[in-house]
């Protein structure tokens, strides 16, 4: 079981790939149930990762980002805003719509599995 900063620090770097780890926030549990999250690093991404559980028998800790986070916060922490970089701009939207009713204007016929296929 981790028991210094470094040494959780380190367990929740396995938690995933560099590129996630690299510059993401790392958190430990509370010492009690319902308590503070302790921060053990402050990141500059996206994405929080979290020590294994102390104590449990899967040794699995975890990164998330922040629309996970949004949707299933981490105890105490406070839910986020909506995060405009994460919806997609209606104009975005009003494209795809215009895409499809294009396709279909064309004769083409999708399939269940999304594929097209000409009829």
């Amino acid at each position: 079981m981790a028991v210094t900063n470094a040494e959780k620090i380190a367990d929740a770097l396995r938690a995933g790939p560099v590129f996630v780890t690299k510059d993401a926030t790392m958190l430990d549990w509370p010492p009690t149930p319902g308590g503070e999250y302790g921060v053990l690093r402050k990141g500059s991404s996206q994405w929080t990762c979290l020590t294994a559980i102390p104590g449990h028998p899967h040794d699995e800790p975890g990164c998330f980002d922040r629309v996970f986070l949004r949707l299933h916060p981490l105890g105490s922490e406070p839910k986020q805003e909506p995060d405009a970089a994460i919806q997609p701009p209606a104009e975005s939207l009003l494209t795809a719509a215009k895409r499809t009713l294009e396709i279909l204007a064309s004769g083409a016929v999708v399939s269940e599995n999304h594929g097209r296929s000409t009829r």
